[in-house]
């Protein structure tokens, strides 16, 4: 079906969106592995990276 580049791009940018669930996800995962770390190895000082972590709302997955 014929579409237009504006279509395709809002279509695009609708997918990066990290939805809720996925946040909290993201946020349990994080604090899981914060928990193994600071119990297994002494950890203590952590810091977020990632297409998520900046706080710029994407979520880029392969």
């Amino acid at each position: 079906m014929p579409r237009t580049i504006e279509e395709g791009f809002r279509d695009f940018h609708d997918n990066l969106k990290i939805v809720k669930t996925e946040s909290e996800s993201v946020k349990n995962h994080r604090a899981s592995i914060k928990a193994c770390m600071e119990s297994n190895f002494s950890m203590n000082r952590f810091f977020r990276t990632g297409s998520i972590g900046i706080g710029n709302g994407t979520n880029i997955n392969g």
